[in-house]
């Protein structure tokens, strides 16, 4: 990845088109369905993973996707050193609920080790982003426009590490008694609760410091925003201090806890 490369900017378009016709369907009637481990669907999920899907298939039909509604259907495809990772809609219960945090997100990984993502919040007007000379940008626009204005892009990073009190991010349909456990362990002034891949965005921005994800995920939930948060300054370890990687296929693509930081 580097900067001649046109990768992020065709996924920062293919995500802006998904986006656009998510949001005709969120500032409309939603309907909702349970998959197979009830967690819920909407038509929204779907339409964005076919069009993500298709769009990656036509640019880089050599590099395999998985994608979470893909994946939960039995489509594994053969990975090899890399990958795409999608997620077409995280937080989808936020989506449901209309408080604008949901996201779509792409991560592009190779040799294990996420290299660029894209996450869009279009209710939020904002798209961040990485993989253009190893920095983190963040771009504000409204879902209806022709195109993505790039040149509108502003770097971000995180807040340096200091001594201060920090300011926390939680899940706001996933925290649990063991992240209030861990979090005694902190000298604590705020805590943001949001849902979906906003969180890495937060401490990216330099807005917070610290997310602790002491519970259940998938790959397509965290790698675009750890390659975000990379490229600002943090970063996302496992418990053991080790940076989180990816294409854990023998373990059906879940994270172990992870701590998201901005070191």
């Amino acid at each position: 990845m580097s900067e001649k490369d046109p990768i992020i900017k065709d996924l920062v378009s293919l995500v802006h088109k998904a986006g656009k016709e998510v949001m005709n369907i969120y500032e409309g009637e939603i309907h909702t369905q349970l998959k197979e481990d009830s967690s819920p669907l909407t038509q929204a999920d779907i339409k964005a993973d076919n069009i993500i899907l298709a769009g990656l298939y036509e640019d880089y039909p050599q590099i395999p996707t998985i994608s979470e509604e893909s994946y939960k259907i039995g489509k594994i495809p053969n990975l090899e050193n890399s990958f795409f990772l999608v997620d077409p809609i995280d937080g989808t219960n936020e989506f449901i609920n209309k408080n604008d945090e949901f996201t779509i997100n792409i991560a592009f990984i190779k040799n294990k080790i996420t290299k660029a993502g894209v996450i869009y919040a279009p209710a939020k007007k904002k798209m961040y982003f990485s993989g253009l000379e190893n920095k983190a940008y963040e771009i504000e626009f409204s879902h209806d426009v022709e195109e993505v204005p790039f040149e509108n892009k502003r770097q971000i990073s995180v807040n340096p590490i200091s001594e201060n009190p920090l300011t926390v991010t939680i899940s706001r349909s996933h925290s649990n008694e063991k992240t209030e456990e861990f979090l005694k362990n902190y000298n604590i002034k705020n805590t943001i609760i949001t849902g979906s891949s906003i969180k890495f965005c937060l401490i990216a921005s330099g807005i917070a410091e610290l997310y602790p994800r002491l519970g259940p995920t998938h790959e397509w939930d965290v790698a675009a925003g750890h390659a975000i948060l990379k490229a600002a300054g943090g970063n996302v370890r496992i418990m053991d201090k080790s940076e989180l990687q990816y294409g854990k296929e023998e373990e059906n693509f879940l994270n172990p806890d992870f701590i998201a930081t901005n070191f």
